[in-house]
């Protein structure tokens, strides 16, 4: 989400990337992706092996509106339009409308229409 939801005015690129090599260079940082956590033993287990604990929970979805025409051809979450605009290797070749609607009062609905 730190690399590919944020428009690219505010972030450059690789910045999440090179900020999570420079961290883990610290040493003693352990990641463990793809893990669940399923009771409070295992949380419980966590916090007595290591010293400090973080749980990266992630964003899982985006609010969808739910009304007719919101699966269309061309209507597209915010979020997903951010990540590819910013994997986009040569922009000319992202399709973007002419005529185009935002829905959505937050930054990531600013960011798009950016």
């Amino acid at each position: 989400m730190n690399e590919y939801g944020l428009a690219s005015y505010k972030t450059p690129n690789d910045f999440a990337q090179r900020e999570v090599a420079w961290l883990l260079g610290i040493g003693g940082i352990t990641i463990k992706s793809n893990y669940m956590l399923q009771s409070l033993d295992q949380l419980s287990t966590l916090q007595r092996d290591y010293d400090a604990l973080f749980l990266g929970m992630g964003l899982a979805t985006t609010h969808q509106l739910g009304v007719p025409g919101d699966t269309l051809a061309g209507v597209q979450d915010a979020v997903e339009f951010i990540a590819k605009l910013r994997q986009t290797a040569y922009l000319g070749f992202m399709p973007v409308g002419r005529r185009v609607v935002v829905i959505g009062g937050g930054i990531t609905a600013v960011d798009a229409a950016v």
